[in-house]
């Protein structure tokens, strides 16, 4: 099966993983949230990650702890 790319699409080739990296640079975004609340993190592009309360607890249910940092990449051309 042939496929079609559109008209200002771009291929590259790299080396390796690690030239990719280097020659693509996207930084990640840091956000932090109180697991014991709700809340919302939406990245730069648009990703969206919903925090419920008290979803990430042990198995007796108590909080596993009050604060959260979540570090995103977004890997997208959208």
């Amino acid at each position: 099966m042939d496929t079609v790319e559109p008209e200002n699409s771009k291929t590259e080739t790299f080396a390796s993983l690690d030239a990719f990296k280097k020659a693509t640079a996207i930084p990640f975004e840091t956000f932090s949230f109180n697991v014991s609340e709700s809340g919302n993190i939406t990245a730069s592009k648009g990703s969206v990650i919903n925090g419920y309360p008290n979803s990430l607890v042990t198995f007796p249910g108590n909080p596993e702890f009050e604060g959260l940092m979540v570090r995103i990449k977004e890997l997208s051309s959208i």
